[in-house]
């Protein structure tokens, strides 16, 4: 089942060892696919506030992520 996303969500993405990194999606791109940015923020626990993000900084510049199989834009 795909999963319905629209800019400016933020979600978090479950690591393999418990924890959770986040991401915020930007804005969709017909040929290039979602403009997401990544913040350099790890988590132990799932945050119900993503308030708590504004303080972190991006991992890396925004990148094109190729989620259409994932997700629905």
């Amino acid at each position: 089942m795909a999963v319905r996303i629209k800019e400016g969500d933020v979600y978090q993405i479950p690591l393999p060892d418990g924890r959770f990194a986040f991401a915020h999606y930007l804005q969709w791109n017909e040929q290039l696919g979602c403009l997401m940015k990544v913040f350099d923020f790890i988590s132990e626990r799932e945050l119900k506030n993503p308030e708590a993000l504004k303080s972190a900084g991006e991992l890396f510049p925004p990148v094109f992520a190729g989620l259409k199989g994932a997700v629905k834009a």
